[in-house]
């Protein structure tokens, strides 16, 4: 239930709206009333609300320097209402201007109360969704957290953790903020698919990386690892039919909220040691044993070989060998941290045994080599990829050269694509379908040329381009400039923007 403090200084107006509240919303309950602004602040600071609904004029402090008290003290936290009358009309739409989120007009209509707290309940739910992602976010990362706040927005029993892995996510996640934009989550139906689970509320947390996203499920009373094994299969099916390759590991026994920092450590070790190029996986944690992984791939005879040949610059021949190599791996289905290792195994023997390899395209190997491993969808393309990372480590190779510029002219193009296309959703496979490449290839590019991986790019010509519209465009609404560059939830671009540059949107443009 979300709670309700009413501010006039009429008595008979204060048990009007309180007998409205109870007979047109089931979701709002009247906690508190005071007959003026400065009572109201001692009340809201003990009762936290949710919404006040508050007359203009009063004694002692009015409605509308309540309000801006109320914007000051809890932002993003209460919604103020306006009480006015209709000779009050002109002056309630202005106090619209000081941070009031709708008023109601007295003598009280039945239908219009009904719209009013639809229009709250859609608010709130926004608050206490990010709100709640936002805690569960500092939990995980062991942050300090208010107590007040975890009752107040995540009075939760039991949580129950997915970690869920696709190269498909590329380009759709959000690294630099905690929360996944509305629009993401609706896209990839989540809302319809839990409301068909036994789950109360669901979360997406952002990982640091890049193709990983945590799902986290939470009870409000107990629930049984079967209940949360069927909703998991249940939300698995679904995305899996949309992200491929996808991998998926869980825990279906439930824990409470202080263990879940535990939890996912444990659940990302496991899709860690099991994540397999180009296969989907549904694991649970709770059935399976941990394992102990080989310290190398390769042996030490392969070594000398591929030294050997690497010496000798016998391109062909280690291409061949590469080739064998990414054979036996997917015959093995070798996990992809194996994988991983070997070829680093692979570019350290280049970098002993070539010493003409330029110093600037060795920087970021070991950051490109993980990038196309996590974006690769088969071997074919992860095998295409690394080669072109061999090809290009050894720099006198007139093919490198011709490749350098290709790529260079390919980025211009690009770069030229995202900013004609701000306000379009971009995302990173779309980018290779209109420009014909892999996933893998335009990810190395971008850690190239940019030394950035493609959603950090991305996000910051978005922001930089509302930075820039914001100076230009004074009185343009933020929500405009939020759906210019490509953002549909104004309150989504605003905690993102301050995320990227330290300040609010409001704030930057003082």
């Amino acid at each position: 239930m979300y709670k309700v403090i009413i501010v006039d200084d009429e008595p008979p107006v204060i048990r009007n709206i309180t007998r409205a509240i109870e007979k047109y919303s089931t979701h709002f309950e009247v906690i508190g009333e005071a007959y003026n602004g400065a009572e109201a602040l001692k009340k809201i600071a003990l009762a936290k609300p949710d919404v006040i609904f508050t007359d203009i004029k009063m004694p002692v402090m009015d409605g509308i320097l309540l309000v801006k008290k109320i914007n000051e003290l809890y932002p993003d936290e209460i919604l103020p209402v306006i009480i006015s009358g209709y000779q009050d009309f002109n002056y309630a739409k202005e106090a619209l201007k000081s941070g009031v989120v709708d008023y109601l007009l007295k003598p009280i209509d039945p239908e219009s109360i009904s719209d009013l707290f639809q229009n709250l309940s859609l608010k709130l739910e926004k608050i206490y969704s990010v709100k709640s992602t936002e805690l569960l976010y500092r939990t995980l990362n062991s942050s300090p957290i208010d107590p007040d706040s975890l009752s107040h927005y995540l009075d939760y029993k039991f949580f129950a953790a997915v970690i869920i892995r696709s190269a498909d996510l590329t380009g759709c996640l959000s690294n630099s903020y905690p929360i996944q934009d509305l629009s993401f989550i609706q896209a990839i139906g989540l809302p319809s698919i839990t409301e068909s689970c036994d789950v109360d509320r669901f979360w997406l947390v952002n990982s640091k990386n890049e193709q990983t996203i945590i799902l986290l499920l939470g009870y409000l009373q107990n629930i049984t690892p079967a209940g949360v094994e069927e909703a998991v299969k249940v939300i698995y099916n679904h995305l899996s039919t949309n992200f491929h390759p996808l991998t998926a590991v869980f825990c279906s026994n439930p824990v409470e909220l202080s263990a879940l920092p535990n939890l996912i450590m444990n659940i990302s070790k496991k899709l860690n040691l099991h994540l397999i190029l180009g296969k989907n996986q549904l694991l649970n944690i709770a059935e399976d044993s941990s394992e102990v992984l080989t310290l190398s791939v390769l042996d030490s005879s392969l070594e000398n070989k591929l030294s050997t040949l690497i010496q000798l610059k016998s391109f062909d021949s280690l291409k061949d060998e590469m080739t064998k190599l990414f054979q036996t791996w997917e015959k093995q289905s070798l996990p992809q941290i194996l994988i991983e290792r070997a070829l680093k195994q692979i570019i350290r023997l280049i970098e002993k045994n070539a010493p003409l390899i330029s110093i600037s395209t060795t920087i970021n190997t070991d950051k490109q080599l993980e990038e196309i491993l996590a974006l690769s969808s088969d071997y074919n393309e992860l095998s295409q990829s690394v080669w072109d990372i061999i090809d290009d480590l050894f720099q006198e190779s007139e093919t490198s050269k011709l490749k350098r510029n290709s790529a260079n002219d390919l980025m211009q193009k690009i770069e030229e694509f995202l900013k004609s296309n701000l306000s379009e959703p971009i995302s990173l496979q779309r980018v290779c379908d209109i420009f014909n490449i892999s996933q893998p290839y335009l990810s190395r590019q971008f850690r190239t040329y940019k030394n950035l991986s493609f959603n950090e790019y991305l996000t910051n010509l978005r922001i930089n381009e509302a930075k820039k519209l914001m100076a230009e465009q004074p009185n343009m609404l933020l929500k405009d400039i939020a759906e210019i560059v490509g953002y549909q939830d104004q309150y989504y671009f605003s905690r993102l923007f301050k995320m990227v540059t330290g300040v609010s949107p409001s704030d930057y443009r003082k």
